[in-house]
């Protein structure tokens, strides 16, 4: 009876001493798999042939979502950012992408009004922007940053738009420029911003900052607009916002009312100042529902071209 206890401990003993064995061997892999997956933000998942932990997998990766070096806020959407449908509009949809990168700025302590005691501020050169729908009145979204590469003065700004259950509703990229207000000139790009963003290459979206967009010559619609003081912003120029809303009221309210702004794509070549006189060209494309805009100042070069991809309100 005493020897078949003892046989027992023995062999609880050794059952013991596995068990510590595999957990010491397994612990630092664990360790390093979760370290991973929620540092590195990595889009490849290794499923498993067991559907229950394939389900969890699934279930936390689809609400965390975490991309290393990115930078996350949340908007509560308000009444006077609203279009008369209740939805906010593409003017609201591109300031908040722009709050976004002031924030970010913010966050490494090289504010926008911090630099611009420096002479510095970033100006925005091309960028593209996608929506598959637009929030609605207080409907809650969050919007994600990061920057996919540098060159010496520009850096490559990824935004991604989620609603509250996590789903992308909406996609932009921008090429920012790092720029000398009082010289007008680019500026090379200070090494500790890049150092304190750091990037992470991955793109928001399918966008190619070198396609070209043709100028328009021969237009359909042509609004002449004098440039306020109220429309320039820090920089002493008129603000992108100021130029999409002087393109979505050159195009006929007729067509908006039952169509929504689906995809923009723009090309900024040079500044507008106050007191300028500018003249827009507007250009449709009836067949897929594109217009082509062009503004110019009077007996100067092109100063933007902006293509905007409007489709039908389902």
């Amino acid at each position: 009876m005493i020897i078949k206890w003892f046989r027992r401990i023995i062999f609880i003993m050794k059952v013991i001493s596995i068990g510590k064995f595999l957990f010491s061997l397994l612990l630092p892999l664990g360790i390093g798999a979760i370290a991973i997956f929620f540092l590195t933000g990595t889009k490849t998942i290794k499923y498993y042939r067991f559907p229950i932990l394939n389900q969890i997998i699934r279930h936390y990766y689809k609400k965390i979502q975490i991309l290393k070096n990115t930078f996350d806020i949340q908007f509560e959407l308000r009444y006077y950012e609203m279009n008369k449908y209740g939805e906010a509009s593409p003017i609201t949809m591109l300031a908040l992408l722009e709050e976004t990168a002031a924030e970010h700025c913010h966050s490494i302590n090289y504010g926008l009004y911090d630099l611009l005691k420096q002479n510095i501020g970033w100006v925005l050169v091309s960028g593209g922007m996608k929506m598959n729908r637009y929030p609605k009145y207080k409907e809650k979204i969050v919007v994600q940053t990061w920057l996919s590469g540098y060159t010496n003065v520009k850096g490559f700004r990824e935004n991604i738009i989620c609603d509250e259950q996590g789903r992308i509703i909406g996609r932009s990229r921008g090429l920012w420029m790092f720029f000398d207000i009082h010289r007008r000139r680019p500026a090379r790009i200070f090494d500790d911003i890049k150092a304190k963003w750091s990037f992470y290459p991955e793109r928001a979206m399918k966008y190619n900052f070198d396609n070209v967009i043709n100028t328009v010559d021969s237009a359909e619609y042509v609004n002449e607009i004098r440039v306020k003081q109220s429309e320039i912003d820090i920089y002493q120029h008129a603000n992108n916002l100021r130029y999409l809303r002087w393109l979505l009221d050159s195009v006929p309210e007729d067509f908006v009312d039952c169509n929504y702004l689906s995809f923009i794509d723009g090309r900024f070549m040079s500044e507008i100042h106050g007191g300028q006189e500018i003249t827009m060209l507007t250009s449709p494309d009836k067949t897929c529902n594109e217009f082509i805009h062009t503004i110019f100042v009077k007996e100067k070069p092109p100063i933007s071209v902006v293509l905007i991809d409007i489709s039908m309100l389902l």
